[in-house]
């Protein structure tokens, strides 16, 4: 996801390319809570897929108190390697629920990571979809929405006590 086309209209010094890349990441962790409070939403749950995923924890270890759960789809093979380092160093402190969905075949996020990803936090739920690669909720849709609805459901009851 390139929301501010940041990517794609600057062409990056190669000697600040790390400082302007982690500006640009937390921007766009920043403009993610900024599309929560506009609304005046007080808590979401928040999705990330591949990439979207760091987006998501990062969002989570920053802002606690406006997210009741996260879904992470996809994530990345290993969570140590290629996870910002506050992310991955932080993974015990996201305590709300977390929904882990990915595709049994995903060769490009192997499941590995997934596993990795779920053993990290606390609060977790790892699924697979057995007939699915990077996008099971394309590839499998319905079980993929059914799944997503009863962990969501879940998650309500929780949050509202019931």
């Amino acid at each position: 996801m390139d929301a501010r086309h940041l990517r794609s209209q600057r062409q990056w010094p190669v000697a600040n390319a790390q400082r302007l890349q982690h500006h640009y990441f937390q921007t766009l962790v920043s403009d993610a809570d900024a599309l929560r409070a506009g609304p005046g939403m007080e808590k979401i749950v928040l999705m990330g897929h591949s990439y979207g995923v760091f987006l998501a924890m990062e969002y989570a270890l920053r802002y606690q108190e406006n997210f009741s759960g996260l879904i992470l789809a996809s994530t990345l093979p290993n969570i140590t390697n290629y996870a910002p380092i506050i992310v991955s160093t932080r993974l015990s402190e996201i305590t709300e629920p977390t929904l882990i969905p990915g595709g049994r075949n995903d060769f490009i996020m192997i499941p590995q990571g997934h596993i990795d990803l779920d053993a990290a936090l606390p609060n977790s739920k790892l699924v697979f979809f057995e007939n699915s690669g990077h996008f099971p909720f394309i590839t499998e849709a319905d079980l993929y929405r059914q799944t997503v609805s009863d962990w969501l459901a879940v998650i309500w009851l929780v949050f509202t006590n019931h």
